[in-house]
């Protein structure tokens, strides 16, 4: 665990940063390592049921997944769109129970919208430590360097010490793939 701040806010035009937000410091940076683990999922599809004849579950813009009972006690999974339904390729038609049809359909929505995603695999703990320690050591030159300044040498040192933070936290927040 770093002790370097949380987060801090750099302001836009240049330079200035703190601690806590206020003023003219308009982007915030966080410590990657003080963001919340997180687990994607695709959401539940909603069904509306039709009396124990049918259902459907609005998938994406106009198309639904439906569900129609069969006089044999089937349950169709279709696809239905503006003017007409469709059965869907690649999957069973036809299913024993309502409850079997509704989970074919869940696991045809998780395919199609995963199939859409990709995953960027964050960078590896050793390069994040020397990232924050980065970002440390710049907060530590320009706090030292904001206590000294008499000259240009100072300021170009606090300069330094911004461009130097800028860049470790550019990389922590968006990191290379």
């Amino acid at each position: 665990m770093s002790d370097a701040p949380e987060r801090i806010w750099i302001d836009a035009a240049g330079g200035r940063w703190s601690p806590v937000s206020g003023g003219t410091q308009g982007v915030e940076y966080v410590r990657a390592d003080a963001l919340p683990a997180v687990q994607v999922t695709v959401k539940p599809l909603e069904w509306v049921d039709f009396a124990d004849r049918g259902a459907k579950a609005q998938a994406w813009n106009y198309a639904n997944y439906t569900l129609q009972k069969w006089s044999d006690g089937r349950w169709e999974l279709g696809a239905s769109y503006s003017g007409y339904t469709t059965s869907i390729y690649g999957i069973d038609r036809f299913y024993p129970t309502i409850e079997a049809a509704k989970a074919a359909a869940q696991a045809d929505y998780e395919a199609r919208i995963r199939s859409a995603m990709t995953v960027t695999p964050a960078p590896d703990a050793p390069e994040l430590a020397a990232l924050v320690d980065a970002a440390k050591n710049a907060i530590v030159s320009m706090q030292e360097a904001r206590a000294t300044i008499v000259s240009k040498r100072e300021h170009a040192v606090l300069t330094d010490a911004v461009v130097s933070l800028r860049a470790a936290l550019a990389a922590i927040k968006e990191p290379k793939t």
